[in-house]
């Protein structure tokens, strides 16, 4: 047996895998080099996930076979993952007095953790058994001191997002008007001269971010929550997909150690509380509880406008179809009808005509970004027309977790690259989500034999 090879007793990925995982190292190397704004390089490794995605999606309908180097990839890209949010910055607003040390120290010591992985396929006698809890553990460890000390290091980001959270939370906690024009008030961190007055996020958002004002002060101690508690559940799913803990931790670790996510995590945007979602979804599939599977996904659905666009690929799931789908449609509509029944209007106010009324964003990582600076305005319609078109990639995809989830990636991907404004936010989620489809595509042992 060759070294590095995944054993023949051991769970393997296939090529759809491997173009999964090129599609999540582009897209994470173009926030590291932008921070998630136009910038050619990023432009271009952007573009080329979109290739990488069509790809993976292409060997996954026609029937991809066993690729034996799931497990080397994966370590190499956790390892890389590690190296690069240690030497990134994790915020633009730290504070002087941050003890710099204590960040790199975690950082170090995850990658020290992940290192030892190498030891499970060049020398599986030394490995002690409780590594296989050890390890995982000290990896969720490491990561939540990393978010305690961004959140201390940043303890008031300048940035519109984590005012306006504050202040909608406190509203709703006081019984104050949270929706509609007036409601709020913080300054357009993009511009300085457009002041935002409306909290623009659904209801499960306002939600989730005012249990964590109401217990800690700071709304961004819920993204901190969902992001050990997906990262968890992603172990959790990937150990059944794969048969042991070595792969899924590796899979853990790249979702805790995405060189974006303390950025994502200090500047408060909401992306990451869709994670334990995605998680909850499919655990719930594959024990195959399709009534928990659909609640999950219509939290899903329900945390931002856009996250429906998972719904179309996962409803085509066997047992979810269309008793799932509306399941999930009910979940959404409950999250949204105590607002909308208190103020319709100013819940339309906040969550559509403020969002369409928002200005293209020329900073933005798109193309429609790219060629605005040589002077081509592309048409606002085009994104949606390209994301309506993308959904014939569904036709022949297997009917299963993995494959459909990648597929979905691709709606985003097309949503993203070609809208009025995406930034590092949306493309976040990205990652989680192949990281997720990447379990979904493992081949079991039994298969490879």
């Amino acid at each position: 047996m060759a070294p590095w090879r995944d054993p023949p007793t051991g769970a393997r990925g296939t090529r759809a895998f491997g173009w999964a995982f090129a599609a999540h190292i582009l897209v994470a190397t173009a926030l590291a080099i932008s921070n998630g704004h136009d910038h050619p390089v990023a432009d271009s490794l952007v573009f080329a996930a979109v290739v990488a995605v069509g790809l993976g999606l292409h060997d996954a309908r026609e029937g991809d076979s066993p690729w034996p180097y799931a497990h080397v990839l994966t370590w190499a890209v956790a390892m890389a993952s590690i190296a690069c949010a240690g030497l990134l910055a994790p915020g633009v607003y730290l504070e002087s007095r941050a003890p710099l040390v204590a960040f790199f120290a975690m950082n170090a010591a995850a990658m020290a953790v992940v290192a030892t992985y190498s030891l499970d396929w060049l020398a599986p006698s030394r490995v002690p058994s409780w590594a296989a809890w050890g390890r995982p553990a000290a990896l969720l460890a490491l990561a939540f001191g990393i978010s305690a000390w961004v959140l201390r290091a940043s303890p008031a980001p300048r940035i519109d997002v984590w005012v306006l959270d504050q202040q909608a939370a406190d509203a709703l906690l006081h019984g104050r008007r949270v929706y509609g024009r007036g409601a709020l008030a913080a300054l357009d961190t993009y511009d300085l001269k457009r002041v935002i007055d409306t909290y623009d996020y659904p209801p499960l958002t306002l939600l989730l971010s005012t249990a964590a004002f109401a217990l800690t002060g700071d709304t961004r101690w819920a993204q901190v929550a969902a992001f050990l508690l997906g990262a968890a559940l992603l172990f959790v799913f990937a150990r059944r997909t794969t048969g042991g803990p070595a792969l899924a931790t590796l899979l853990m670790a790249c979702a805790l150690f995405q060189p974006s996510g303390q950025f994502v995590l200090e500047q408060a945007w909401g992306e990451p509380l869709a994670v334990p979602f995605l998680g909850a979804f499919a655990l719930a599939l594959s024990a195959g509880r399709m009534r928990s599977a659909a609640i999950a996904l219509g939290l899903l659905c329900a945390l931002k406008q856009h996250l429906v666009l998972y719904l179309p690929a996962l409803a085509l799931l066997p047992g979810v179809g269309l008793p799932g789908a509306t399941i999930a449609l009910a979940v959404v509509a409950a999250t949204y009808a105590p607002f909308a029944l208190a103020s319709p209007r100013d819940l339309w106010a906040s969550l559509v005509l403020h969002h369409w009324h928002n200005p293209f964003r020329p900073d933005s990582l798109s193309l429609p970004a790219m060629v605005s600076n040589a002077g081509i305005l592309l048409p606002a319609w085009l994104g949606f027309a390209a994301t309506a078109a993308s959904f014939a990639v569904l036709k022949g995809m297997p009917r299963r977790l993995g494959p459909l989830l990648f597929a979905a990636s691709l709606q985003f991907l097309v949503f993203y690259v070609l809208g009025r404004q995406a930034f590092c936010n949306y493309y976040y989620l990205l990652g989680p989500t192949w990281l997720f489809a990447g379990a979904g595509l493992v081949t079991p042992a039994a298969e490879v034999l």
